[in-house]
């Protein structure tokens, strides 16, 4: 092993790593060794680099390096003698490593005795030397190599197989045997040349590992069936009896005063009642001094409407006289008959309004006589002094009711009382008539396609045919390529056709192919 090397075993021993640094660059670089190991009679090295283009082995054609996925693959009819491979990517800086192959073992070991400078000795001769055992570690013919123990560069050639045991500690001394009888003198014999030490026996060959039986199929979940349509609905059951009556609920809180309506027409206006006699006129007292102004008074309630008296009958018209100057006002003597209107007369001036007199009886209205001619309005008298406020009058009778006015809105919603207690439930309606069964799928069967055989990656569709659909499918890998190839996709591609793509995770460098399956039913 060169120095600045390392080892790296894995605990169950299947394989292990080794790199020895190139000056001026680190080992390794990322180059992981995922496989190492004899397997159906070859050796079978992966793994993974993330530079360079090509691997090499040993002594071997370099193999290419998967520019994607930067996997490499090889696979050779090879037993290292010594259970470890050398391996170098190329690109720079030049990376190397080795890896211990499982499933191996050493080769045969030949014993050929002591050593012979003229001997032509291979790969794992053993001799005899001194006392200990060499190995010929060089492929190729060793031939006057020089002594192993002493030649030049002897461990370029030879390995220590088994060193010479230290001499052992001289044995106790035996006790005196009895004194035989005397023999004759015999000639001296050479002393024997030891004989080598026997070598061990080499490990036996690991048995090749049985083939891997293919693996089965998963079968796959069926499509679900069409429903099938809804099934007419059945008649109306009939209806349950009402159940008992919930307790009252409180009684919500009373609504806003709707508006008032407005206001209906005005009754129609009763007969007029018979008029009353004319009482006679009372003396006109003397006008009074114009009082001042006073202020206005509030306004009296309305008094009952008196009963009208009967109207008299009307007096002839005089003739109109001569204005003459307002003497003094009179006593009021009795009234006399309504005589006839005479013309209207001139606008006199208006004189202070006096006092007020007591209010006579009402007398009986006379007939009324005809009306005279609209005299010109006069001026307006100043406001005398309010009165005082009469009593209040009685009640006049009712009068008609007029027509209703439109409703007001409605006021507002009270609170809803409680929930009564449910009623029980009504008897369950009869069933409907049962729908019409949906379709389903029957018929299924497994179709099958071989691809072609080659070292490339390859897809293949498998058709179920005119009038079948497709419920599933997969594929079978050829033996002997576990962990090179590799199921990329497995679906369906039509109603009725499945396809399945399979790639090779390394490269293979020999021919293989691969069956496609679809499961199949009539629809």
């Amino acid at each position: 092993m060169a120095i600045g090397g390392y080892r790296k075993l894995c605990a169950a021993g299947v394989f292990a790593t080794f790199a020895t640094a190139l000056a001026g660059h680190s080992a390794m670089a990322g180059v992981v060794i995922a496989t190492a190991k004899i397997d159906q009679g070859r050796l079978l090295v992966t793994g993974t680099s993330p530079t360079g283009t090509t691997v090499t082995m040993d002594l071997f054609d370099p193999v290419p390096i998967n520019p994607t996925t930067r996997q490499f693959s090889i696979s050779e009819i090879y037993v290292p003698a010594d259970c470890i491979v050398d391996l170098e990517i190329s690109g720079s800086p030049i990376i190397r490593t080795s890896a211990v192959v499982a499933n191996c073992a050493p080769a045969n070991l030949i014993p050929r005795g002591n050593w012979d400078t003229a001997a032509t000795y291979y790969l794992n001769d053993l001799v005899y030397f001194m006392g200990s055992t060499y190995r010929a570690i060089n492929p190729g013919p060793l031939v006057n190599r020089g002594t192993p123990p002493g030649g030049t560069n002897w461990q370029n050639y030879w390995q220590l197989f088994v060193s010479k045991g230290a001499n052992g500690i001289a044995g106790a001394n035996g006790p005196a045997g009895p004194a035989g009888a005397a023999g004759p003198q015999g000639p001296a014999g050479a002393d024997g040349a030891a004989g080598p030490q026997g070598p061990a026996g080499a490990d036996g060959a690991a048995g090749p590992q049985g083939d891997r039986g293919p693996r089965g199929l998963q079968g796959l979940q069926g499509l679900q069936g069409e429903a099938g349509p809804q099934g007419e609905t059945g008649p109306q059951g009939p209806a349950g009896a009402d159940g008992t009556a919930g307790l009252q609920g409180d009684r919500g809180p009373r609504g806003f005063q709707g508006l008032q309506g407005e206001a209906g027409p005005q009754g129609e206006v009763g007969p007029q009642g018979p008029i009353g006699l004319t009482g006679a006129d009372g003396a006109v007292g003397p006008a009074g001094p114009r009082g001042a102004k006073g202020d206005k008074g509030d306004q009296g309630d309305v008094g009952p409407q008196g009963p009208i008296g009967l109207t008299g009958a009307a007096g002839p018209a005089g003739l109109q006289g001569p204005i003459g100057l307002t003497g003094a006002t009179g006593a009021r003597g009795a009234k006399g008959d309504q005589g006839d209107a005479g013309p209207q007369g001139l606008i006199g001036l208006t004189g202070a309004a006096g006092p007020a007199g007591p209010q006579g009886p009402v007398g009986l209205t006379g007939a009324a006589g005809p009306a005279g001619p609209q005299g010109p309005v006069g001026l307006t008298g100043a406001t005398g002094a309010r009165g005082a406020k009469g009593d209040q009058g009685d009640v006049g009778p009712q009068g008609p009711i007029g027509l209703t006015g439109p409703a007001g809105s409605a006021g507002s919603t009270g609170a809803a009382g409680p929930q009564g207690v449910a009623g029980p439930a009504g008897p369950a309606g009869a069933t409907g008539p049962q729908g019409p069964v949906g379709t389903g799928i029957g018929g299924h069967g497994i179709v099958n396609s071989l691809s072609t055989s080659n070292s490339t990656n390859k897809s293949v569709t498998v058709s179920c045919g005119a009038g079948k659909v497709v419920l599933g499918g997969g594929a079978l890998l050829p033996a002997g390529f576990e962990g090179n190839l590799a199921i990329f996709s497995s679906y369906p591609s039509a109603a009725n056709a499945w396809t399945v793509q399979v790639v090779e995770n390394d490269a293979v460098g020999s021919n293989w192919s691969f069956t496609a399956y679809a499961v199949c039913a009539t629809q």
